[in-house]
């Protein structure tokens, strides 16, 4: 077992650090994909706890969740495991008047 516990000890250090270009790689690529749906180009995407997080004000729960299916796809692609953070509100519907 201590190979094993070696490899592992320095595995999490270089995926500690990678990580943050990762990240960072994360964010872009989905801020991209954000911004070709118009509905979703205004969302904020950022890092939160290692997270990707997602804020902002969307039209309807149809819309939260394509762009949470977004996130996921990114993470995906690049084989990223962070978790995310959905924060985005639905704008209240205005009153008919």
């Amino acid at each position: 077992g201590k190979p094993g516990a070696n490899s592992d000890a320095s595995g999490q250090s270089t995926s500690a650090t990678s990580g943050g270009a990762a990240t960072s790689n994360v964010i872009s690529a989905v801020q991209a994909k954000l911004k070709e749906d118009k509905d979703l180009a205004e969302i904020k995407v950022s890092e939160q706890n290692g997270s990707i997080q997602i804020d902002g004000t969307v039209n309807d729960g149809a819309t939260k969740d394509k762009a949470e299916k977004v996130v996921m796809d990114v993470q995906k692609g690049l084989k990223d495991t962070k978790g995310l953070l959905n924060n985005l509100q639905i704008k209240e519907a205005a009153p008919a008047k």
